[in-house]
C-alpha cells in the first residue's frame, strides 16, 4: 500500500475523525471513483471481512453498483483472497 515503515497503525485517528462533518460522512465519493476508473487510474477500496469499524458488505454494494467502463468484466470477475502478509 505504499504506507511508510515509521507510520503506526491504529484503529481510527480521532484528529482526523473530527475533522469531518455529517455532510463529509453522507456524501458519496462514487461518482469520483468511477472518473478515476474511466480514466484508468488504479483503485484501491480497501476494508476486511474481519473489519468492525468498515462495513465492507456495504463497501461491496457500492463497488457492485460503480458504473463505468468495464463494470460488467468487474463484475463478472471471481472474488479471491487477498492478504499482505501480516
Amino acid at each position: 500500500l505504499n504506507v511508510p515503515s515509521e507510520v503506526t497503525w491504529q484503529t481510527c485517528n480521532g484528529k482526523v475523525g473530527r475533522k469531518w462533518s455529517s455532510a463529509d460522512r453522507e456524501a458519496s465519493f462514487a461518482p469520483v471513483v468511477s472518473q478515476l476508473l474511466n480514466a484508468n487510474i488504479p483503485v484501491l477500496i480497501y476494508s476486511g471481512d474481519l473489519d468492525y469499524i468498515c462495513n465492507y458488505m456495504g463497501n461491496r454494494a457500492v463497488v457492485e453498483k460503480l458504473e463505468w467502463d468495464y463494470d460488467d468484466k468487474f463484475r463478472s470477475a471471481e472474488d479471491h483472497e487477498w492478504n499482505d502478509g501480516g
